[in-house]
């Protein structure tokens, strides 16, 4: 009876072990399966991110039929048409000069950035401020100039744009800013932007769109 008690105790302790073994390798089991999940992700990494619309714009989708101007009396004839930046975007430099406008040394970012490029001109007492993109599609950049001019800084009722659904190639618009700070225009050509803010009135803004070269 003894001897029986004895290999029973000696099953019982068998047993255990192995049970025991059954849990360890089952918890060894499961850490590893986490990282062979880790090592083998197949998730698709995110693409580069589009860049930001202009400061001034809104996220929002532009409306289906937006008003075609802001002054039907001020429309202007066309966009302007003057030629795009040559070369890679991202290399874009704003010129030294712009008639009597001197470019100052504090530009920063480059076209194709989020940000976009901003560069500070001065002619005497007067600042111009010049914000340079390159969008992913001209649409993009056509619909920036709408709403860059339909902004509540903007005095919209004395304010020109030329903007057309069928026309994806440009658009274009200027108008004085409210409580006398200033005056804009901005302009598209097919995947530019460009927008130009004055401390002066629209004769500024004319002055340096006569002598910026795209």
């Amino acid at each position: 009876m003894k001897h029986r008690d004895t290999r029973w105790k000696q099953n019982k302790t068998r047993w255990l072990l192995v049970v025991l073994l059954g849990v360890m390798v089952g918890l060894l089991a499961a850490c590893g399966g986490g990282d062979d999940d880790t090592d083998t992700d197949d998730t698709e990494p995110a693409g580069d991110e589009t860049p930001a619309l202009a400061p001034t714009p809104t996220d929002e989708s532009p409306p289906a039929a937006p008003t075609p101007t802001l002054n039907p009396d001020l429309r202007p004839a066309a966009p302007r048409s003057l030629p795009r930046p040559e070369g890679d975007p991202a290399e874009f430099a704003p010129p030294a000069t712009v008639g009597d406008f001197q470019l100052q040394p504090a530009t920063q970012g480059r076209p194709t950035a989020p940000t976009g490029l901003r560069a500070e001109y001065r002619a005497g007492d007067l600042v111009a401020y010049l914000n340079v993109y390159y969008f992913d599609t001209p649409e993009t950049a056509r619909d920036n100039v709408y709403f860059s001019l339909n902004q509540p800084s903007v005095d919209r009722a004395a304010g020109m744009l030329y903007y057309d659904l069928e026309n994806t190639a440009a658009a274009f618009g200027m108008a004085p800013l409210n409580r006398a700070q200033g005056s804009i225009a901005t302009w598209s050509h097919y995947h530019w932007f460009f927008k130009v803010q004055t401390t002066g009135d629209l004769d500024s803004v004319n002055a340096f769109l006569d002598a910026f070269p795209y």
